[in-house]
C-alpha cells in the first residue's frame, strides 16, 4: 500500500512460522495468484532457525519462490549457502509460463526438500534440481548448512535492489492471494529415520540434551493424525511459547527449542515443562535449561 510510514513511502506485510513451525525436510506448497507491476517483489522462502553456521547466509537460505511484478510470466528458485557475507554464493534457475501470466490465475508452486536434494516444481512441472555438488558450506560436510531446521517466511515487499523501486504505471495497492500454504512430512516424522517408534510409548518421549544450553530436541509421538499444540511454560504456571500449533499426522516426531520465549527473547535458566496437547491425548515433559 501507498502510504507514508515510519519515514517510508510504503507499508507490506511479512509473516514468518519461527517458533511455531520449523522443518527439517519436507514438501513445501503455496497455491497463489501473483500482484503485478513495476517494484513489486512477493515470494516464500525459508532461514534457518538456528543458524547453526553462523550469519547469512553461511547457516543457508532457500528460496522457494521469488517473482518480480515486471516479469509477470516469471518465477525463481534459488540456494544461498557458502560462507557469510560477503563470501556467500547463490545458485537458481527461473521457470517462465508458455503462455499468460502468474497474475491471472491462480498457480501451485511446490518444493521437495529431503537429505541432500531438492527440487522445484510449478504446476506439476519439475523445472530445478540441486544435490551433491551445487551447494557447500563453510562451516560444515555436506549436506551441510541445508541439514538442521528451517522455518517459512512469506512476504509482499515493494521495492529493493533487485526489483527496482515502483514508478507511475505501478498500480496501489497491490495483493498477493494466497488460496494455501502447506507443508508435508512423511508420518514418521523425525528426520532420523533409522530412529522406530517407540511401542506402546505416546505423547512426549524425550528431549536430548537434557540439562540444555542453548537447544534441545524434542520427540513425541502421536496414536492419531489431528491437531495438536505443544507449548512451554515456567515453574510459575506461565506460557511462555508454543512450539507447535497445526495438524500432523500419527507417528514419531521432533521440535527443536531455542531456550526463547514467543517475543524472541532469551528465557532464564530453569525448569520447564513442555505439554502436548491433542483431542486424542495429553502429556507433559520437565526439561531444564542451564546458562
Amino acid at each position: 500500500k501507498k502510504e507514508a510510514y515510519g519515514g517510508s513511502s510504503y507499508t507490506s506485510t511479512r509473516l514468518r512460522t519461527k517458533g511455531k513451525g520449523d522443518w527439517l525436510y519436507g514438501k513445501f506448497e503455496i497455491r497463489a495468484k501473483m500482484p503485478i507491476g513495476q517494484g513489486i517483489w512477493p515470494a516464500l522462502w525459508l532461514m534457518p532457525t538456528f543458524e547453526k553456521y553462523g550469519g547469512w547466509a553461511a547457516s543457508g537460505e532457500v528460496d522457494m519462490v521469488e517473482y518480480l511484478g515486471h516479469e509477470p510470466s516469471k518465477v525463481y528458485g534459488t540456494l544461498h549457502f557458502g560462507g557469510q557475507w560477503p563470501n556467500n554464493q547463490q545458485k537458481g534457475r527461473a521457470y517462465t509460463l508458455t503462455n499468460g501470466t502468474f497474475q491471472q490465475d491462480f498457480h501451485l508452486f511446490s518444493m521437495e526438500w529431503e537429505e541432500g536434494a531438492f527440487r522445484w516444481i510449478v504446476d506439476g512441472v519439475l523445472y530445478q534440481t540441486q544435490g551433491k555438488g551445487d551447494w557447500w558450506s563453510s562451516g560444515g560436510a555436506f549436506p551441510a548448512p541445508f541439514d538442521d531446521y528451517f522455518h517459512l517466511l512469506m512476504n509482499l515487499a515493494v521495492g529493493g535492489n533487485w526489483p527496482g523501486a515502483p514508478d507511475a504505471s505501478t498500480q496501489f495497492p497491490q495483493e498477493l492471494v494466497i488460496d494455501y500454504v502447506r507443508v508435508y512430512q512423511r508420518a514418521t516424522a523425525d528426520i532420523d529415520e533409522k530412529k522406530q517408534a517407540l511401542p506402546g510409548k505416546m505423547g512426549l518421549l524425550r528431549n536430548y540434551p537434557n540439562p540444555f544450553n542453548p537447544t534441545t530436541l524434542i520427540d513425541y509421538q502421536l496414536n492419531r493424525a489431528g491437531d495438536i499444540e505443544i507449548a512451554l511454560y515456567n515453574a510459575g504456571g506461565e506460557c511462555i511459547c508454543t512450539l507447535v500449533q497445526a495438524f500432523q499426522q500419527s507417528g514419531l516426531h521432533a521440535i527443536r527449542w531455542d531456550g526463547r520465549d514467543d517475543a524472541d527473547e532469551p528465557a532464564p535458566a530453569g525448569v520447564y515443562f513442555c505439554q502436548l496437547r491433542s483431542d486424542s491425548q495429553q502429556d507433559i515433559l520437565k526439561i531444564l535449561l542451564v546458562k
